[in-house]
């Protein structure tokens, strides 16, 4: 229980219920109160109340003909029957609510409830500034009966117990975020804008029905719009509209707008749905519309949405297999010529293990005619063949490659309907199991030329290192047989 609360409170309750008239300035952390009533009625109803006026948080001021006077000075001044007692006197009491009741963030105190509507308006940007979005609000304010939500709590203010804000739970921290992304996404508003769920209650003091309403009202519209300026705020649609906002106005249809709201800002489609209520709420709206005029045409405004909304889905879905027949039709042809690379590398692969037959007979060759650096030159141009036709042929379809499936993505990317998702398991399905195939011919050609190169590096040195006399005896066998051949023919008679 807080004890200065108590002591405000009663003092207030105390001085109204005997005709003195009591009157207040309030704003979110001062709290001035000021009474009217002759000296005497002071004298009498102040002694319940001479704990509050002696507390050094508490600042009272007494005028009297024009005389400001402290609470001491009056009791010395009556004691010593200097004053009129029937003279007409104001007393004030003055407060910092934040500091002498130690209110944590996000904790408020209104004495009267005038006050807290001021303060608690949608459009009073500047207050919100000061809220910690990431926490419960936590109002004690004149009310019977607590109301609350997820963002806000109500509390009766002769509870006198004070209450601090708590962290808001992770989903509606998230929902919040989500919320205000897409608001900054879709308009040009102030961060400070409270989003609607904060004026939203099921249950709420019948005191508070207008705020409540007038609040949810202006929140939700504030979401659908554009931007606002001055209290006047902007929707670009069908056409632009200006709406002037007004100072105690009071809707019927506020949960019909808030049902806008809820509908447009959902996770899916929302900027085709904010869209389209924005050219529905100007399509009804003439350039320069009141509030009242809205509050009315909103049963007419929400089904037309709703409406063209699912009209407008319908659409979407026609488009959408017309263009996914489309997608998987190209992804066919992209998919064969994907394939068709692949059959290349399966060529060249054929292609260079033919080329172990050429190098075997030009090595036979060089070693019929017994010339070493033949057979040497042979191997090593052979060597040399296969290594830059993997280099160049290689480099080749893997660029076509991928040329054809950026060709494929920029192809897709036109196709607004279809889901990212969507384009990605038609790519999954049709393109990425060729472009598997490309790799595996790929490394199958890698793993060949390695094994080529490394094949006639070997037989290199094997003929680098074969004995000098194997080469001649090669040459002296051929001498040999044409001398043979020559003694034959001289022997002819």
């Amino acid at each position: 229980m807080n004890q200065l609360l108590k002591d405000i409170l009663a003092m207030t309750k105390q001085y109204s219920n005997n005709a003195v008239k009591v009157s207040s300035i309030e704003d979110v952390d001062i709290a001035v109160f000021t009474f009217s009533s002759t000296l005497e009625k002071f004298f009498e109803l102040s002694a319940p109340s001479k704990n509050l006026f002696e507390n050094l948080f508490v600042s009272l001021e007494v005028n009297y003909e024009e005389d400001l006077f402290e609470y001491e000075q009056v009791y010395d001044f009556q004691e010593k029957h200097i004053l009129n007692l029937t003279k007409e006197i104001k007393f004030k009491i003055s407060i910092n609510k934040r500091l002498r009741f130690n209110l944590d963030e996000n904790v408020f105190i209104f004495f009267t409830l005038d006050s807290f509507i001021k303060s608690f308006d949608t459009v009073n940007f500047n207050f919100f500034k000061r809220i910690n979005e990431q926490k419960t609000v936590v109002v004690h304010i004149p009310i019977d009966t607590e109301s609350n939500n997820e963002y806000l709590l109500l509390k009766p203010l002769e509870s006198f117990t004070i209450h601090n804000a708590s962290d808001l739970s992770d989903p509606i921290k998230e929902e919040g975020a989500r919320l205000i992304k897409i608001r900054e996404e879709t308009s040009r508003l102030l961060t400070a804008v409270p989003i609607p769920h904060f004026f939203y209650f099921q249950n709420i003091d019948e005191e508070l029905k207008m705020w409540h309403e007038s609040n949810l009202f202006y929140s939700s519209f504030l979401h659908l719009s554009n931007k606002i300026v001055d209290r006047k705020i902007t929707i670009r649609g069908h056409k632009n509209t200006e709406i002037e906002l007004e100072n105690n106005f009071f809707p019927v249809n506020a949960s019909i707008l808030y049902s806008i709201f809820k509908f447009s800002y959902e996770e899916k489609h929302y900027s085709d749905k904010i869209e389209i209520s924005r050219n529905i709420l100007t399509l009804y709206l003439n350039s320069n519309e009141t509030v009242k005029k809205i509050d009315e045409l909103l049963p007419k405004i929400y089904k037309t949405i709703t409406s063209h909304f699912s009209a407008y889905i319908k659409d979407s879905i026609k488009k959408f297999f017309s263009e996914r027949k489309d997608v998987i039709k190209e992804a066919h042809k992209f998919a064969s010529d994907l394939r068709g690379e692949a059959d290349k590398l399966q060529t060249y692969i054929n292609t260079s293990l033919i080329g172990i037959i050429t190098a075997v007979f030009s090595g036979a060759l060089g070693l019929s005619r017994g010339e070493r650096w033949f057979l040497l030159v042979a191997f090593a141009f052979h060597c040399i063949y296969f290594a830059i036709s993997y280099f160049i042929n290689g480099n080749y379809v893997r660029k076509k490659s991928d040329d054809i499936i950026k060709l494929y993505d920029d192809y897709t990317a036109e196709f607004v309907v279809l889901d990212d998702n969507d384009v990605a398991d038609i790519k999954k399905t049709y393109i990425e199991p060729s472009m598997e195939g490309i790799e595996h011919y790929l490394r199958r050609y890698r793993n060949i030329t390695i094994w080529l190169v490394t094949f006639m590096l070997v037989l290199i040195l094997t003929g680098l290192f074969l004995p000098d006399n194997y080469f001649s005896a090669v040459k002296l066998g051929d001498a040999d047989s044409v001398s043979v051949t020559q003694d034959t023919y001289n022997q002819v008679p």
